[in-house]
């Protein structure tokens, strides 16, 4: 053998071992190959049967969840047996007073310790001035909005997830909409990483054929405006599931649990970051007047 093919021969050997040494790493998935589980749950101020919720929650496994009137008096318990799942949480502030018979209620987001990282998150008030607590002058209760900035850590998905609870009135539930939406917008300048990747969820009080719901996602218009907002950006997660899987009472409605005939609880989505593979209102109450809801979400590359 001539003696430069022996020199090649050797390089080749010098660079499989090197190699077989300091393995190249695997590259991180690319963004938008991720799927995403959420779950909005109205727990009612009264249920005391915080070990069922846990239950139930972990039954569905949910990625995230965010549930409404969850009072001080809940929140110790909440907060320890749904981390006893393995889930994180973010409480945000308390809606209302130092009682929970005045509503001193929170909307907190549960997220999979596991699996996510927490990039930001706050709490506002659905008010003329959202960033002190406060309310509209009609508003029955003080209302909030809880918020959270997520990202997957093994895809490097973001995406952002606003948790609230609107009021009865639609003359108020209008007006609260739209401090939403501008705060959402907000968040979302502020996130540019989770730009379309937008998720609210919510016991909203009105259901998807009311005209303030049309405005919500750009369909239609409410007391004579139209959503210059957000314009057609978000979309109800049932109205363009792949799949709708209906619980136990063949229905999709989820309010109250044990005859439901309202879809008071949404989860809207931003079509341009998610396709969504189904849409679930399950049978499990976990001791609730309204079924949890949950959205199987594809983020979009």
């Amino acid at each position: 053998m001539k003696r430069r093919h022996l020199r090649l021969l050797s390089m080749v050997f010098v660079l499989m071992f090197a190699l077989a040494a300091f393995p190249i790493a695997a590259p991180v998935s690319a963004s938008g190959t991720g799927s995403l589980s959420v779950m909005t749950y109205n727990m009612k101020n009264t249920n005391t049967g915080i070990t069922g919720i846990a239950n139930m929650v972990a039954a569905e496994n949910p990625d995230v969840v965010g549930m409404q009137e969850v009072t001080n008096l809940h929140w110790a318990l909440l907060n320890a047996a749904m981390s006893g799942k393995g889930y994180n949480s973010v409480r945000g502030e308390y809606r209302g007073t130092t009682s929970w018979t005045q509503a001193n209620e929170c909307n907190p987001i549960f997220y999979k310790a596991s699996k996510f990282n927490l990039h930001n998150y706050g709490t506002f008030w659905l008010s003329d001035t959202p960033n002190v607590k406060s309310k509209f002058s009609d508003s029955q209760y003080y209302r909030i909005c809880t918020w959270v900035v997520l990202e997957n850590k093994t895809t490097h998905d973001y995406f952002i997830q606003l948790n609230t609870h609107f009021d009865l009135a639609t003359t108020t539930i209008f007006k609260q909409e739209k401090v939403l939406l501008q705060r959402l917008l907000a968040i979302e300048q502020n996130a540019p990483a989770a730009h379309d990747n937008l998720i609210i969820t919510g016991d909203m009080n009105m259901k998807n054929n009311y005209a303030i719901f049309k405005y919500i996602i750009g369909t239609g218009p409410a007391y004579g405006e139209t959503n210059t907002i957000t314009g057609t950006r978000l979309h109800e997660s049932r109205q363009v599931a792949t799949n709708i899987v209906t619980n136990s009472f063949g229905n999709c409605y989820s309010h109250p649990s044990d005859n439901p005939i309202e879809d008071f609880d949404h989860i809207v989505i931003c079509r341009a970051g998610f396709n969504c593979t189904t849409y679930k209102v399950c049978s499990n109450a976990a001791g609730s007047d309204h079924l949890p809801v949950v959205a199987n979400l594809q983020f979009k590359p």
